[in-house]
């Protein structure tokens, strides 16, 4: 296995080549650029164009792309994303403060969809076809079919706005000093929409497996010996079925990274989802390039993280050299 891993570190470097050279390419090639939506456009027909013009060469807009992305490109091989173009700030620190915000909401939301999908799974597998198996599994398909924002806004309208207990948007209480209690209670609507989608996947899969080793050998060998249900189950059933669902469980990272842009733009939470909807809204390419690069940088670390998990957690595995 050590040789796998090796080998995977070494692809990583052309694999972050290849999206840098993605990334860039067609940020650039869309339409519009900063100077134009930094402009009023009742503004920009009074405008002289060749002030427009020299704003876009003092940005460096006019380059040649290729040229473009060299230099981005070497900036970057020096730990340098650039400054915002509207902010003027750098974009590692604006990447690292709503990192800050992010990753507390991914984890907590992480460690939600796995109890729920594998505690829900386990139930809906030993109660197959019944009422409470169908109740589950509706809920499990609602969660994966319905878009997270269009859950976001039905948590927002009956918690914050019908029942009034919980805040429509922000990360804390303006004016009240920090307080763990206070941040849950901000972050507890946006956590459970981001959680939906990813925990019903989750159960099925979990459910699916569960049932498939219930019907093996050793565990019908195991309930012969007079060991008791939930000792077959908790030792021997649910240790082997959760096997696949490890690989299930880091995939899923990348599409709660993914619905935290969306969830974050919903409840006004100023995390890298928020930071990345106000960067396209005014073009400003460094930060949706250095965005778009941490997502995929977090790709492939949770790919490569799973493969490893998936290894350690089952000794039959053995890569090949």
């Amino acid at each position: 296995m050590q040789q796998y891993i090796l080998r995977r570190l070494a692809i990583l470097p052309l694999l972050v080549f290849g999206i840098t050279l993605i990334d860039f390419v067609f940020i650039n090639l869309a339409p519009g650029d900063p100077v134009t939506a930094m402009i009023n456009p009742n503004e920009m027909r009074e405008l002289d164009p060749e002030a427009v013009e020299a704003r876009r060469e003092a940005l460096g807009l006019n380059d040649p792309i290729m040229v473009r992305y060299g230099i981005w490109l070497k900036e970057l091989a020096q730990g340098n994303l650039g400054y915002s173009m509207i902010k003027s700030l750098p974009v590692s620190e604006m990447m690292w403060n709503g990192l800050r915000v992010t990753f507390p909401l991914l984890l907590l939301s992480l460690v939600l969809t796995t109890i729920l999908g594998v505690v829900l799974g386990v139930i809906s597998a030993l109660k197959p076809h019944s009422p409470l198996d169908y109740a589950l599994t509706a809920w499990a398909f609602a969660g994966v079919g319905m878009p997270s924002f269009f859950f976001a806004l039905i948590l927002m309208r009956v918690g914050a706005v019908g029942l009034n207990w919980f805040p429509t948007s922000g990360l804390y209480t303006p004016g009240e000093p920090f307080s763990i209690t206070d941040r849950l209670h901000h972050m507890a609507l946006p956590l459970l929409a981001l959680s939906i989608n990813g925990f019903g996947g989750l159960m099925r899969f979990t459910r699916s497996s569960l049932m498939e080793v219930l019907n093996e050998d050793y565990v019908v060998t195991g309930r012969a010996k007079g060991l008791a249900n939930s000792v077959v189950i908790a030792r021997h059933a649910l240790r082997n079925a959760l096997l696949p669902v490890v690989t299930i469980l880091g995939l899923s990272i990348p599409s709660l990274f993914g619905g935290a842009v969306v969830i974050e733009a919903v409840f006004n939470i100023p995390g890298i989802g928020l930071l990345l909807v106000d960067a396209m809204k005014t073009k400003d390419y460094p930060v949706i390039m250095g965005g778009i690069l941490m997502s995929g940088i977090i790709v492939l670390t949770c790919n490569l993280l799973t493969d490893i998990a998936y290894a350690v957690v089952d000794p039959r595995i053995r890569y090949a050299n």
